[in-house]
């Protein structure tokens, strides 16, 4: 009797279907999925934080509120407040990320999105993406980083919101003294282990595999992964890394000094007319942010509003965790596009990171976007050459969701990437049958994998 019990308990908290939808048990309540196609689906807004509103504003993230009934999770999470929701204004990416997505910006943004294969399957490797945007804009969801061409190679893909801005890296003494600890600021770096966290205690339950968590993100997002990779904080909760456009040695993303933060947000709480912590976390984000730009221009040129040097979530710089090693030993992949944002900076950062963590015994490899996008002006024929983010479309496999004029050799191209970043999520290997070898980037032997297509079809 006693063991029929185990088994009826242990059936009710599996993935289980109800009218095509599954039905998860996390740790605050059951969701259920939404079909995406035929083969995938998707739990969109699921709350791995409590909203840091209010009290909560600029305070680690909390626990959410739990529910009883089944939570539908057919709609989006908010996106997080934005410092300037026009970022970046460029021509090429208004463009480029145009989409009709109906996107509501608000203060409670802590919500992620897992999509998955169709079917119950068991310790599946697990992917978490960490958007982009300068640490400024950006959001969970977006038609270029949709899930389903991943999902269907056999991987469970978690896309995560976090904080931005000045939500996300105000730093202020009398922050560091409420929370107790040696600096402030990096709230978003703390939603991002928030939701690793959820992922170590939830993701079973839609059948990943907790002990094999690919955590990959592009730009500010690649950025992010590697201070990750040393903070004390996340240590244990990711095992691969991926960093598309962002990361390597002494690269353009580098956390800033505690006292420069720390004095740019005492002048600005005076700046607003504020008095104390309390009085500021009064003020409306919108008007906030408005502040924060006019201060900036007038004393500062730029606001601080960055990852922080804090001695808690950040312990040291990027450059010097991987001089000292103390970087998390792991397989790692680093990369950036032909015509990336200060490229000869972004190619030499990577290529002396791999060689570095390679004689450390991390295997890492290094790639190039080398294709350059067809059709610049419209559906015209041209071609946008191969600028920052020019790589997303082919790794997420949605190239259907942009207006560009792809060929074959495109979806080609796609396929194989796919393939590669979904191999390194099993097992650490971006090799297999039916791709080209991509050899390691070692100090004798500078192996960088090119991804373009054909001359003869550009």
């Amino acid at each position: 009797m006693k063991l029929l019990v185990q088994i009826l308990v242990m059936l009710l908290f599996l993935p289980h279907s109800v009218a095509g939808q599954t039905i998860v048990f996390t740790q605050h309540g059951r969701v259920q999925s939404m079909s995406t196609n035929a083969r995938t689906e998707v739990f969109r807004g699921i709350p791995y934080a409590a909203p840091p509103v209010g009290n909560l504003r600029w305070r680690a993230p909390q626990p959410p509120q739990s529910w009883n009934t089944v939570r539908m999770c057919n709609k989006w999470g908010d996106a997080p407040y934005q410092l300037s929701p026009n970022l970046p204004g460029n021509k090429f990416y208004r463009l480029e990320f145009r989409d009709t997505t109906r996107t509501i910006i608000s203060e409670d943004c802590l919500y992620l999105n897992v999509f998955m294969p169709k079917g119950v399957r068991n310790k599946m490797p697990v992917m978490v993406w960490i958007h982009g945007g300068a640490f400024w804009t950006g959001r969970s969801y977006g038609i270029e980083f949709m899930g389903d061409s991943l999902a269907t190679r056999g991987v469970i893909l978690v896309t995560v919101g976090y904080r931005l801005g000045i939500a996300g890296f105000f730093a202020h003494p009398s922050l560091a003294q409420e929370a107790g600890t040696t600096g402030s600021g990096n709230y978003a770096f703390m939603d991002m282990i928030a939701a690793l966290k959820w992922v170590r205690d939830n993701i079973e339950a839609f059948g990943g595999n907790k002990d094999n968590v690919t955590l990959f993100g592009e730009s500010a997002g690649a950025g992010s992964v590697q201070l990750l990779l040393s903070s004390p904080l996340a240590k244990g909760l990711f095992h691969k890394a991926i960093l598309q456009s962002g990361g390597g040695y002494r690269n353009i993303i580098f956390p800033v000094g505690r006292k420069w933060v720390q004095n740019f947000g005492k002048g600005l709480m005076k700046y607003a007319g504020c008095n104390s912590i309390d009085e500021l976390r009064q003020v409306p984000m919108r008007l906030l942010d408005s502040l924060t730009l006019r201060y900036a221009s007038r004393r500062w040129k730029i606001p601080f509003v960055w990852p922080t040097i804090d001695k808690h979530v950040i312990a040291e710089s990027p450059w010097h965790a991987t001089r000292r090693k103390h970087e998390m030993p792991m397989p790692c992949i680093v990369g950036y596009t032909k015509n990336d944002l200060m490229h000869c900076i972004m190619k030499r950062a990577a290529h002396n990171w791999a060689k570095m963590r390679n004689e450390q015994g991390d295997s890492t490899w290094v790639y190039s976007f080398d294709r350059s996008l067809p059709g610049h002006n419209g559906k015209k024929p041209g071609n946008s050459g191969a600028p920052h983010t020019a790589e997303l479309r082919y790794v997420f496999g949605t190239l259907a969701l942009s207006w560009r004029p792809w060929r074959k050799a495109d979806w080609e191209l796609s396929k194989e990437m796919i393939t590669y970043w979904t191999n390194f999520a099993k097992s650490g290997n971006p090799n297999s049958n039916g791709v080209p070898l991509w050899e390691p980037y070692t100090k004798n032997k500078r192996f960088v994998r090119h991804f373009d297509v054909p001359k003869d079809v550009r």
